[in-house]
């Protein structure tokens, strides 16, 4: 008789060693949920703690399935990752078993909720909580808020408000990453160097300040000015960076003004 694929799993989850005369170790639970596409990591030799993800069959993964999958592994598992699966309020339960949880990434899981937020900040020690691309609202906020022990919380393109993101990022000790970068015009940006030649050569004496010219670059040709090529115009001092420029220049002096620093 051939079982489905989910009875399977929870058989195997709770039966006991090949050879029948004890339970599973730790080891040999995590050596099933791999054989089953789910990562489990220890991080650390030196804790039973566990890095678990079930990026691997996420599109297949419901309640039903993360339970049979996971249940063997609560106690142990510190940092879990259902991103892009099925999972929704009926996973509280089970969830709420990972004593040692400190970070939950549900991304993109469109059935986590605002009764799942509510539920899953029960955790004692649940520090990040990755709730991006879910149905997460403002109905959400008061029970992050009481979350004593959360200190980091994903909300870019949830359904929270700015006025919710705002509350959030108000608590001290809770950084909120509400996936917001800096638009170009804010941004700092390293002006472009401009090279002139308004230095005098060795041995030569500093330029008169009166005669500095008032632009960097030649209007006609936009090239670095040589200070020994000016011209006033209007009572300013124009550079330009060869002897023809000026020429150029004064024939219309109109058409390149633009290019000169306003008064």
């Amino acid at each position: 008789m051939k079982l489905p694929v989910l009875s399977l799993l929870v058989l195997v989850a709770s039966c006991a060693t090949p050879g029948g005369d004890a339970p599973a170790t730790p080891a040999e639970m995590a050596a099933q949920a791999r054989t089953a596409l789910v990562h489990v990591e220890q991080p650390d030799p030196g804790s039973p703690l566990l890095q678990v993800d079930t990026a691997a069959i996420a599109d297949s993964v419901d309640d039903a399935k993360a339970r049979a999958l996971l249940a063997p592994l609560l106690s142990q598992i510190a940092d879990l990752s259902l991103a892009r699966t099925h999972v929704s309020v009926a996973s509280a339960d089970w969830l709420l078993q990972c004593q040692s949880l400190r970070r939950l990434d549900v991304r993109a899981c469109s059935r986590v909720d605002d009764a799942f937020v509510r539920a899953i900040v029960a955790l004692p020690q649940l520090e990040e909580l990755i709730l991006a691309r879910t149905a997460t609202t403002d109905a959400s906020i008061d029970a992050l808020l009481a979350s004593a022990s959360l200190k980091r919380v994903w909300m870019w393109k949830s359904a929270v408000t700015p006025a919710g993101l705002a509350r959030l990022a108000a608590r001290d000790g809770l950084l909120v990453d509400a996936g917001l970068r800096p638009s170009d015009s804010s941004a700092e940006v390293e002006p472009k160097p401009e090279f002139v030649n308004l230095l005098p050569m060795p041995g030569e004496p500093a330029l008169d300040a009166a005669l500095v010219p008032i632009n960097v670059n030649c209007p006609v040709t936009g090239a670095p000015v040589d200070a020994k090529r000016t011209r006033t115009v209007n009572g300013r001092v124009v550079g330009f960076c060869c002897n023809n420029c000026p020429k150029t220049f004064d024939a219309d002096p109109a058409k390149y003004e633009a290019a000169l620093p306003k008064p």
